[in-house]
């Protein structure tokens, strides 16, 4: 089967994309600056830790700070659910639930691995490798968009 270019269009222009996500992002950091912030920090402790990584100030530092990072994601993601998931009911809310638990892990890993650092540093700077590449698994929302592609 064949499509047209003008029935392809007439198709897009049918199914509106809801929410609209650049609203989304201006709302969001038009109340919350501090999440884009956090974002913009991150350079300066992953260069310190890279120069001073057996230092237990400069491993505890990187972790909080990329903890404060994720809690700030979980309030972009808080809102999200709140504002256009729910009021929407765009996915379903044991998914909700399971993908809210999946995003509260990433900050709480990060402060689990900066403590781990006053036991030993070595430790808690795997863990911090190993955390991105945990989250590079697909997570309860792509799977359930993988079921319904």
């Amino acid at each position: 089967m064949k499509l047209s270019p003008d029935k392809l269009f007439s198709d897009l222009k049918s199914k509106s994309l809801k929410p609209n996500y650049g609203k989304l992002f201006s709302d969001f950091a038009s109340y919350f600056p501090t999440g884009l912030m956090c974002v913009a920090f991150i350079p300066y402790p992953t260069a310190l830790i890279g120069e001073y990584g057996s230092s237990l100030p400069v491993v505890v530092f990187y972790g909080l700070s990329l903890a404060i990072t994720g809690f700030a994601y979980n309030v972009l993601w808080f809102y999200v659910v709140r504002r256009y998931i729910k009021a929407e009911k765009l996915i379903h809310q044991k998914v909700v639930q399971k993908a809210t638990i999946w995003t509260l892990s990433y900050p709480i890993s990060y402060l689990v691995a900066a403590g781990l650092a006053f036991i030993s540093i070595n430790l808690s700077i795997i863990l911090y490798a190993l955390i991105p590449a945990f989250y590079l698994l697909p997570g309860i929302i792509d799977e359930q968009l993988m079921e319904q592609a």
